[in-house]
């Protein structure tokens, strides 16, 4: 998961600071609260654990699959998202 943040934050740049050990893993966004709403009605759970840092603790079943599909959703957030969608 770790590693697919990174790469996320370096395609995109939405994200930086990528960080962590294990599962517990943090990464800060200048628009965290945007952020966090748009992971949030993906299904994804992160936490503010900053002023502009957001924590994920996922699941010990994580799998290839779910750290892809945090990294897609990383990717394809923009500043204006609607999250009813």
């Amino acid at each position: 998961m770790k590693i697919e943040l990174g790469n996320a934050a370096r395609d995109k740049g939405h994200i930086s600071n990528v960080r962590g050990l294990g599962t517990a893993i943090a990464f800060d966004c200048a628009q965290a609260d945007s952020m966090q709403s748009w992971l949030l009605s993906r299904g994804i759970v992160v936490a503010r654990v900053g002023e502009n840092t957001l924590g994920i603790r996922p699941a010990l079943i994580l799998g290839p699959a779910h750290a892809a599909n945090l990294r897609e959703a990383v990717r394809n957030w923009h500043i204006n998202h609607d999250s009813g969608r």
